[in-house]
Formats: C-alpha cells, structure tokens, sequence
C-alpha cells in the first residue's frame, strides 16, 4: 500500500486520488525592453545620416550583429571610410538612466524633443589624432551613443566639400537624429 501511495503521489495524485494543486507560479519581466527594430534597419540609418547630413562619401557601416536580427537588447554599427572607422553607433536597452556611461568629458547639451542630448565637443582641435563629436541620449529604456570623426589616427573623413568639418547645424541634425532613431528603437517600429 505504500509503494501504491508513492506512485500515486508521484505521478500528481494524493494518496486518495485526488490531483495535487500546482504551486502558483510568478511570472517575471525580461530585464530589458525588446524591440523589433533589425540591425540592418538601425545600421542603414546611420549610414544614410553620414551621407545625407554629413556629406560623407564612400561610407560604409559594418553590423557587429546579424543583420536581420532584431535588436533584443542593442547593438552597434562602426562606420567606415574604406578601411578607415570614421564613426560609431551604439545602443541598449539598460536600466542605467546615464547615456554617457558615467564618463565627465560630456560637458555641453542640447534639448531635443523633451530630451537631452549630452554631448562631447573635441571638434576644436581639426589636428589631433582624433578629432569630432559624440552625442549621447536616454529614451525611455534606451541608451544610445552616436560618434562622428573629422579625424582619426591621421585620416581626415571625406566629404562632398573635401575634409569633414562638422558645423554647429550639423551637430544639431546629429542630435535630432539620435533623438528620432532612439524614440523608434524604445518604440519597437521604424
């Protein structure tokens, strides 16, 4: 009779053949928010926004992820000038609410829609090895960085109007743009 009560209790029934109560079960959110938004999709917007605002030719960008995966948590798109990165693009879904990763050298912003843009300005100095911009912003769940070189490592960007000198407009497109594309990846369309 014993062996009986352990087999029925074993396979789900009490001892008097009654189905034994499932614990209740909690179920928890994902750490972080998905959305449906490619790589490929973010990757090609950037690339358009270096031609299209920048006047940057013969660019590249160069996923570091699938190209038709969506972007689950983030991901990245460096931008390239033949062999040469002349930009980067990074974004995540992270419950920090700082974009600039805690580093001091954002020191100037700009409010774009509501929100603020941080940014670190080292366009001054066109012959440093490493000269341009990189704007940071939070939306919603969101934290992306957006990096644009007028040099690096010796390599000046090209552009339509020969070296790439970005302008103050143009620094102000480049904060609407991670804005925008920022907004769409927490919304999960494009």
């Amino acid at each position: 009779m014993a062996l009986l009560a352990a087999c029925l209790t074993a396979a789900g029934c009490a001892p008097e053949n009654r189905p034994v109560e499932p614990e209740p079960t909690t179920t928890v959110a994902p750490p972080f928010k998905l959305s449906s938004i490619t790589h490929g999709q973010m990757c090609d917007a950037v690339l358009q926004f270096f031609g299209r605002e920048l006047k940057v030719y013969e660019a590249g960008v160069y996923p570091l992820d699938n190209r038709d995966g969506t972007m689950e948590i983030g991901g990245h798109c460096p931008v390239r000038q033949g062999s040469i990165q002349i930009g980067y693009w990074q974004t995540r879904s992270d419950p920090s609410p700082d974009p600039t990763e805690g580093a001091k050298r954002f020191d100037k912003t700009l409010e774009v829609s509501g929100r603020t843009v941080f940014i670190d300005d080292e366009r001054p100095d066109p012959t440093d090895t490493l000269s341009g911009v990189t704007l940071a912003t939070r939306v919603g769940e969101f934290n992306s960085q957006l990096s644009i070189w007028q040099a690096y490592d010796g390599h000046k960007t090209r552009a339509e109007d020969g070296p790439l000198s970005i302008s103050d407009s143009q620094l102000e497109s480049a904060a609407r743009f991670i804005v925008d594309v920022t907004s769409r990846l927490d919304a999960g369309t494009w």
